[in-house]
């Protein structure tokens, strides 16, 4: 700013000066304004420059913590997401290990249930084949295997202690029972005999407990070993003496003792060679069917003959042989009494002569 100066009075010029002071001090207070005001602009631009920049930077701020936020929020919604989808993935993998450990399991059930159930059928056909096999009768002797196992047998023999019965008609099949001695005596011609005679309980047992039918022929066991072993050992000594081999044998048949059916309680009971040998004694017919089964045994013809209330046998003999006899398809049969002693072929009782008989054939 210029200063004037100006030549005044005393006066005026303390009042200039005052003025010029008081002008001095708005001057210097205006400038003090003015540089208050330029510096508070300055300070207002500098602030408003700071704020500016402050605010940029706080906005950049803002910005980058919310792009950043916005981020973390994105990452965490990849990450929620990822979260989600990996769960998601577990449980299907958990779901589909489930239903594959289900169906593994639904399998095994199955198959277990198939094992098990193969193994039932397996069993049952065993059990049937078992069963089939128990109830085989493989050697035919109406027993089966079941009963062969009860009774100590074999399936494979129908004999199986070799006996001559089969097992399932043997009171001991497995062997066993016991010997039955019988002490026998009779006479022939001048000569006493006797003979301890030993028979199988078994056989004596297979003869009692048959069936009982009616009299002929059937009694006639002349296929029996125990007949066949009498009727050599009678034929050997026959021979050895010069007997007649169907005297001798009736000889022998004679010394048994008469029995009636009605004194052992039966009304009509036919015995069997076997069981008259073992029990020593019989009517005519047991004594007849005992004759002709030895006879038979030594390889002579013989028939039964059946007379009204009596029974005898016939043995085939040369036409100009002594004595009675019946003719049969043109054979002679020649009447031999079964009972009672000393009688011989061709020798027949008073009251049976001229008497209608009945042939039976051996």
């Amino acid at each position: 700013m210029k200063i004037i100066k100006i030549k005044i009075r005393k006066k005026t010029r303390k009042r200039i000066e005052r003025i010029a002071k008081l002008v001095l001090i708005v001057a210097v207070f205006s400038s003090a304004i003015n540089i208050g005001l330029f510096a508070y602009a300055k300070q207002i631009t500098k602030n408003s420059e700071m704020i500016n920049e402050l605010t940029s930077s706080k906005v950049a701020q803002i910005n980058a913590e919310a792009n950043a936020q916005k981020s973390a929020q994105i990452a965490n919604q990849e990450r929620s997401q990822r979260v989600v989808a990996e769960s998601n993935t577990q449980k299907a993998q958990q779901a589909t290990k489930q239903i594959v450990i289900e169906k593994e399991a639904k399998e095994a059930e199955l198959a277990q249930v198939e094992t098990e159930k193969k193994a039932k059928e397996e069993e049952l056909k065993q059990k049937d084949e078992q069963e089939k096999t128990m109830l085989a009768d493989k050697d035919n002797d109406g027993l089966t295997y079941r009963e062969e196992l009860v009774l100590g047998t074999s399936d494979y023999t129908s004999d199986s202690d070799g006996d001559g019965i089969a097992d399932s008609l043997d009171s001991n099949p497995a062997g066993g029972g016991r010997l039955i001695v019988q002490h026998f005596e009779w006479t022939y011609g001048y000569t006493d005999y006797t003979w301890d005679l030993s028979i199988h309980s078994d056989w004596y047992d297979y003869y009692k407990n048959k069936s009982r039918v009616n009299h002929g022929s059937e009694y006639v066991t002349y296929n029996d070993n125990y007949i066949i072993e009498i009727a050599r050992q009678l034929k050997q000594e026959a021979d050895l003496n010069g007997y007649s081999e169907a005297n001798f044998a009736a000889a022998f048949v004679q010394g048994l003792a008469y029995v009636d059916d009605e004194n052992i309680g039966y009304d009509d009971y036919p015995k069997y060679p076997i069981e008259t040998i073992v029990e020593r004694n019989g009517d005519c017919e047991d004594s007849s069917y005992l004759a002709a089964a030895i006879v038979r045994a030594m390889n002579i013809d013989v028939v039964l003959i059946e007379l009204p209330g009596h029974m005898a046998i016939g043995v085939w003999m040369d036409s100009d042989y002594a004595g009675s006899y019946y003719e049969n398809n043109n054979r002679n049969y020649y009447y031999l009494e079964t009972t009672g002693s000393g009688w011989y072929l061709g020798e027949m009782p008073v009251e049976y002569k001229n008497k209608s008989a009945y042939i039976i054939d051996i």
